[in-house]
């Protein structure tokens, strides 16, 4: 049996965030706090390893409009957030999660 997870998805008048560098020992309700003084938070993901469950140090924010997405960026990106700067921008996807998993070697 297989099982597939609905994820949320941002639609276009949202913007979806990549945020890089995150601290290990942060938790989504700290990172959608942070996102909060620019507007709406539709979402806050930190990605996480599908076996070990270790973030990996990125997520995603979904903001409900495109303003305050770029508000956010420029408003976040470089700032301290637990003693590491982050890295702010918007995502090269239009949304949703993926968790992520080991990757495999590229063939040669």
């Amino acid at each position: 049996m297989r099982v597939t997870a609905i994820l949320p998805v941002a639609n276009e008048a949202q913007m979806n965030i990549h945020v890089g560098n995150l601290p290990a020992d942060l938790t989504e309700q700290e990172l959608k706090a942070a996102f909060e003084s620019c507007g709406t938070v539709e979402s806050a993901e930190i990605i996480t390893n599908l076996r070990t469950h270790e973030p990996l140090g990125y997520g995603f924010v979904i903001m409900q409009t495109e303003e305050q997405g770029l508000c956010a960026i420029e408003k976040l990106n470089g700032t301290s957030l637990k003693g590491k700067t982050i890295a702010v921008s918007r995502a090269n996807r239009p949304g949703g999660r993926r968790k992520s998993h080991f990757r495999k070697p590229l063939a040669r």
